[in-house]
């Protein structure tokens, strides 16, 4: 039955009506005007398409408990059950209580003023598409949810949903294409009966996404997909978010830091800082694991392969001593440590006499008497000439000479723009070296160990702050772009 450019004035109702057409369309209504609302539900039947493209309706399209067969093979439809291609629907579109298509449904451009609703919806037809709504501009929800079945694609590429789009609790064994599609409010991905697997999520946009850890399956291209806010019962938990981002889709070779990023300004944004951190961190591992840091170009050089290993040795140091930049306090930890060890060994070698001032002023001073003591080697000029009493305790040590101690000491050479007298008054007496370097080596002594000391936690102090300023800055600056 034909009905092309038809104008109806009021409501269209074919609910219970019967219609063939194996071969060609059931019903058709293209481009037809009708002021009211289409009803073509409780028990309505139809062996072969119904279609309504570029059809003006009033109000809205109740098909629930209807069912549609689809055109068969050698027409230009074939496969199609449902058509509202390049409608304008006024009201909602119902879809759901029993629905039931053999072939595909398609709102290809439409414009509905309201939801449309395919809750317990069964579409588990043979076609390669079960559900097309692409570009379609709906004011309302999109509710795909309690029940509702396919095991055909869905596309809603480019769409536009003015509220919700709805899967949870549905059966989807096909794929969905969302690519580009709008969804001003909450995504929910919930209590699906199977994990959504292959789907195309690329450059979606949602303000908030509503998802747990059974709806996700692999090899789903998230990349560009964006989100204001996680929903209320959404899971936080890192472990949860971490193995989401590693299962998306990515090519051999390719690397994808959208997700990532994208995740982790969401959480800091809604306050989970320490979520936040960890999937950085979990990103940073993910780079290293995947060889993206230290990554050689196709035509590497020389220099690319000899600092490809360095850049990935100081990748890995960086993390391990300040958490990749989300954990500078693991640097200051680190620094205290160094701190207390080096004060221990310049105390025990102060007290074995390894210490001793570099002021002229103190160790000139007629009134010091000194002795040979820690000779280790039997050669004379090995030993070491310290006053009768240890520097360290030296009673005769007047007042306005600066004492030895070894925390201070340790913090003037771990500080390396604080000067607190200490670096500057005292040192490590080390014997005299030997004109053939070989033998300056195998006559190493404590003295040797000590200075070497000294040098290490005073490059320490160096690299410790300045990695400090660059973690402070970074954190600054990615505060200041968010804002």
């Amino acid at each position: 039955m034909h009905f092309l450019g038809a104008a109806i004035g009021g409501d269209l109702n074919f609910s219970g009506g019967m219609f063939g057409g194996k071969i060609g369309i059931s019903l058709n209504f293209n481009r037809s005007n009708i002021a009211g609302s289409v009803f073509l539900g409780k028990e309505f039947r139809a062996e072969s398409g119904v279609f309504f493209a570029n059809a003006m309706i009033g109000r809205g399209v109740e098909c629930s408990g209807g069912s549609f067969g689809n055109v068969q093979e050698g027409s230009e439809f074939e496969g199609i059950s449902l058509c509202f291609d390049g409608a304008k629907i006024s009201g909602h579109v119902l879809l759901n209580e029993k629905f039931s298509a053999t072939g595909a449904v398609r709102l290809i451009g439409a414009q509905i003023g309201d939801t449309l609703d395919c809750s317990a919806g069964n579409f588990n037809n043979e076609s390669e598409y079960s559900l097309i709504f692409e570009r379609a501009r709906i004011e309302g929800s999109v509710y795909l949810k309690d029940k509702f079945e396919t095991k055909a694609d869905i596309v809603l590429s480019s769409a536009e949903i003015g509220v919700h789009l709805d899967l949870s609790g549905a059966s989807v064994l096909g794929k969905i294409d969302a690519n580009n599609a709008i969804i001003k409010r909450e995504f929910r991905l919930v209590e699906l009966k199977k994990e959504i697997s292959n789907a195309n999520f690329q450059h979606m946009k949602c303000g908030s996404l509503l998802d747990d850890k059974e709806s996700w399956g692999e090899n789903n291209n998230i990349n560009g997909f964006t989100y204001q806010s996680l929903g209320q019962k959404a899971d936080f938990a890192p472990k949860f978010r971490i193995g989401w981002l590693e299962k998306q889709a990515r090519d051999e070779g390719s690397y994808r830091p959208q997700p990532w990023r994208q995740l982790q300004k969401t959480l800091k944004a809604m306050g989970h800082d320490a979520e936040a951190r960890a999937i950085g961190i979990a990103h940073e591992e993910f780079r290293y694991a995947n060889r993206i840091v230290g990554q050689l170009p196709p035509k590497p050089t020389l220099y690319d392969k000899l600092s490809a290993p360095l850049t990935r040795g100081l990748h890995r140091i960086y993390g391990a001593l300040a958490g990749y930049g989300y954990k500078p306090l693991k640097l200051v930890l680190f620094s205290v440590g160094v701190w207390f060890f080096c004060s221990w060994v310049y105390w025990f070698s102060a007290l074995a006499g390894y210490l001793g001032p570099t002021n002229p002023i103190v160790f000139q001073n007629p009134k010091y008497g000194y002795k040979e003591k820690n000779c280790i080697y039997e050669r004379q000029e090995f030993c070491i000439s310290v006053p009768l009493d240890n520097w360290y305790w030296l009673p005769s040590l007047p007042a306005e000479y600066t004492t030895f101690s070894p925390m201070a000491y340790s913090l003037d050479l771990i500080l390396p723009l604080v000067d607190l007298g200490q670096e500057k008054d005292w040192g490590v007496l080390v014997p005299t070296p030997k004109k053939v370097p070989v033998e300056e080596i195998f006559h190493f002594s404590w003295g040797h160990i000590l200075r070497l000391i000294v040098w290490f936690e005073i490059l320490w102090g160096w690299v410790a702050s300045l990695m400090l300023v660059a973690v402070i800055s970074g954190l600054v600056r990615n505060t200041r772009d968010d804002e």
